[in-house]
């Protein structure tokens, strides 16, 4: 692996690791040392390698390629990956997807679909970049998605990771499993293993994998960002659920947590905000505030904004307004949410179609771009 850097930042480097004792107090200095550096305002550059298993089965898919990435003040993420796929007779079948993020947008030349990708990232971007590649990438650009672990039980550990000197953080609390291996050195890491469980299902598990870095005080040449130059694919909207051409939503009736039904189309002519909450208390608990604001705010405007909880969740949560809180049901399933990611908030106009949908939280990032929808479609009386 090659280094660049000076004994001086190396040393400092090796003091962001504290040795800690008490776990959480392990896990949390361990993700601060991370988060400090992928946010520096130097860009990095690694060859990774991605592999995904259900349960303990390797899944044929396998992406490599190369990845350029920065969180500081210029915030950026380019990416040429290689998806290898099995194809039926038994050879492997290759094609590119090429991805560039910048600002508040995502664009996806995917040739594995022949389309090219421009979405916002807080709406469906950053669910479109982990459909193509997966969730673990958002943690190159976003390191904040990492508090989300802060206060779990977990160890933290100093090892040899190949031949460089390393320090391991492993997190599992029967619902989740992070492993992260970062080069002790530098702090950048080498290897993230995420997983879900499923008691029903085998689990979903990503690798990736980081080597060969290199640092860079500059951004990349502009025409590097316009990654449909090369393929000239067409432009498609990326649409997780299937809801925005035909997403009418009028004859849908809501269960309210006080007991009540409502009926869809007793919001005729009204913008309606659907907030789908995780239950991951985890996920759940980063948003919570932000979207009881936002649910403060559209109703000031003549706005509706409902939150929706589903299972058991809807059972023993303490909804912030239970005159505008719903039970899920089967709403998810109907509306193609299975397909997408929770928290997933839908965004349905006057006539009753659905116009925008965020998809997943990005602490900050995703606050912001709801303050902007809510802005757009419901601006304030001058």
């Amino acid at each position: 692996m090659r280094r660049s850097l000076s004994l001086a930042l190396a040393v400092a480097a090796l003091a962001a690791f504290p040795a800690l004792t008490r776990a959480a107090d392990a896990v949390d200095g361990f993700i601060d040392s991370l988060q400090r550096t992928l946010t520096r305002p130097a860009a990095l550059t690694a060859r990774v390698s991605c592999r995904t298993y259900a349960g303990s089965l390797l899944l044929p898919r396998r992406l490599s390629g190369v990845v350029t990435f920065c969180d500081g003040a210029s915030a950026f993420l380019l990416a040429t990956i290689a998806v290898e796929d099995a194809g039926r007779d038994g050879t492997s079948v290759t094609h590119s997807v090429l991805v560039a993020e910048s600002g508040d947008s995502i664009a996806v030349a995917d040739g594995v679909s022949g389309c090219f990708y421009t979405e916002r990232t807080a709406r469906t971007g950053a669910h479109l970049l982990s459909s193509r590649l997966d969730v673990v990438f958002l943690l190159l650009r976003y390191p904040q998605l990492l508090d989300s672990f802060r206060g779990a039980t977990g160890t933290v550990a100093d090892e040899v990771y190949g031949s460089v000197p390393a320090r391991r953080m492993v997190v599992d609390d029967g619902a989740r499993h992070l492993e992260i291996v970062v080069d002790a050195v530098t702090g950048f890491p080498l290897r993230i293993d995420r997983a879900r469980m499923d008691p029903n299902r085998p689990g979903t598990r990503t690798v990736l994998e980081l080597s060969e870095y290199k640092v860079s005080g500059s951004r990349p040449p502009e025409p590097l960002f316009d990654v449909n130059a090369l393929f000239g694919f067409p432009a498609r909207r990326y649409d997780p659920t299937g809801l925005f051409p035909s997403g009418d939503l009028s004859e849908l009736t809501l269960r309210m947590l006080n007991g009540t039904e409502t009926k869809f189309s007793d919001f005729a002519g009204k913008w309606v905000f659907l907030c789908f909450h995780s239950e991951d208390g985890l996920i759940r608990g980063q948003g919570e505030t932000f979207t009881e604001k936002a649910g403060d705010l559209v109703r000031s405007r003549g706005g509706v904004f409902i939150d929706v909880y589903a299972g058991d969740l809807a059972s023993t949560i303490k909804a912030y307004k239970p005159a505008f809180a719903a039970r899920a049901g089967n709403l998810p399933s109907r509306l193609g949410l299975d397909k997408a990611g929770l928290p997933s908030i839908l965004v349905i106009g006057p006539d009753g179609s659905v116009r925008e949908e965020l998809v997943g939280y990005i602490p900050s990032v995703t606050e912001k771009e709801l303050d902007g929808v809510i802005a757009t479609v419901l601006p304030p009386a001058n």
